[in-house]
């Protein structure tokens, strides 16, 4: 009888250990999946960063300094005004690129960049792309736009145009963030190595973004 006892004692012993292991396993199970999740999460924001950021480059990559790379499906005359009365400073070859300067269309031509000559296409001569067909459309409308016409005059062709668009690029002054969107909510200044750093805040749709400047000048941003 004691012998029974014993070997129950012994299993009861046995299946609590064994219950107790179980436990154990489901916890760590349970903690591992809970990684993963997060893990999984994770990634998935990491993943939306890289195709955000591709999508981003993928824009940039159609602009030099601003201004949209056109192929000229016919070919055509870079003139020095805009008319064709204008004296021809380059010759542009058929599928030849030029970079159109946003913001400007007079009489049906356009400014742009060809190598190292500025001056004024025929548009037609262009393969009319959405990107093309947005900037012309931009274009009429900023041109009857008085304070467009403000900030050319006071930054240039380009940097007017960012400003008016609210497109903010590294390389810019603070002055010209300022002038694109108003006050910042906050601004924190401090000195480091004889330059002066600012951080600026700025809220929209209830998300911050922040902008740093060294003396005056945009070097990176957050948003």
């Amino acid at each position: 009888m004691k012998q029974i006892v014993l070997i129950s004692i012994g299993f009861l012993i046995a299946g609590a250990a064994v219950g107790q292991d179980f436990k154990l396993k489901m916890d760590s199970l349970q903690a591992l999946l809970v990684g993963l999740e997060q893990e999984k999460k994770s990634l998935e924001k990491k993943t939306a960063d890289v195709k955000n950021e591709i999508n981003r480059l993928a824009e940039i990559s159609k602009y030099e300094d601003g201004r949209l790379k056109v192929k000229s499906t016919a070919g055509g005359y870079i003139l020095n005004q805009p008319s064709m009365n204008g004296d021809v400073v380059a010759q542009v070859p058929k599928d030849g690129y030029v970079y159109v300067y946003p913001g400007y269309l007079k009489d049906d031509y356009l400014k742009v960049k060809f190598g190292d000559y500025d001056g004024y296409i025929y548009k037609v001569v262009l393969e009319q792309t959405a990107d093309l067909k947005t900037l012309l459309k931009n274009a009429e409308t900023f041109s009857k736009n008085q304070k467009y016409k403000e900030l050319v005059k006071k930054y240039g062709e380009r940097d007017g145009y960012r400003i008016h668009t609210k497109s903010y690029w590294i390389g810019m002054k603070k002055e010209m963030l300022i002038e694109m969107l108003g006050s910042p909510i906050n601004t924190n200044r401090t000195n480091f190595r004889n330059a002066i750093q600012e951080q600026l805040i700025y809220e929209k749709y209830d998300k911050r973004i922040y902008f740093y400047f060294d003396d005056g000048i945009l070097t990176s941003y957050q948003d």
